[in-house]
């Protein structure tokens, strides 16, 4: 009986028995970086980012003009399909904002998906359960207004992730903008 009693004692105390790894200490201050983002391939609605509906009116307006001919509507298909592939994505630009800091994203890259930056990072971050990193996004437009594209928030339960796995963590934030935006990625490394 008394060997029982000292054998169950040491397995509470965990001497003697299978001890997991000790935690390690979240650090002090982080570095926190957003990385890029992956945008939606259309908007909520399922319109292209950059349609111009002018010119698909035009070519048809031309090949009806031609008689119709399937010759024409393949070549004016083809010029509408060339002509428009280069608006067909968004030109993404806009800010990011941690502990009060914002950060431009811009010089990303236009007419893409899948913006990359490195601009936007954070140093001296102290990690905490109030931790927020808010993003910005719009489709830059030269020929009219922004659209945008999604405003999220990545809270601290991702950071932390990205900081225990050391990797570019995808953060799903789809639900956050009706699918236009779906990815944010974020990278948080210790300070030394």
């Amino acid at each position: 009986m008394r060997t029982a009693i000292v054998f169950l004692s040491a397995l509470a105390l965990g001497v003697g028995g299978c001890s997991s790894e000790p935690e390690r200490p979240e650090p002090l201050f982080v570095r926190v970086a957003l990385v890029g983002a992956t945008v939606g391939p259309a908007k909520f609605d399922g319109t292209r980012w950059d349609a111009l509906t002018v010119l698909p009116n035009l070519v048809a307006g031309v090949t009806r003009e031609a008689g119709g001919e399937t010759g024409t509507a393949i070549i004016a298909a083809h010029m509408t399909g060339e002509v428009l592939a280069p608006f067909e994505k968004p030109d993404p630009a806009g800010w990011a904002e941690l502990t009060g800091v914002r950060r431009p994203l811009t010089g990303c890259g236009s007419d893409t998906l899948t913006p990359a930056w490195s601009s936007a990072e954070w140093r001296h971050v102290r990690l905490s359960d109030a931790t927020r990193l808010r993003v910005h996004l719009v489709d830059r437009d030269d020929i009219g207004s922004d659209e945008p594209i999604g405003d999220v928030d990545v809270h601290a339960g991702y950071l932390r992730e990205a900081l225990e796995k050391g990797i570019v963590v995808q953060v799903p934030v789809s639900d956050q903008t009706h699918g236009q935006l779906l990815f944010v990625g974020v990278s948080v490394a210790p300070e030394a």
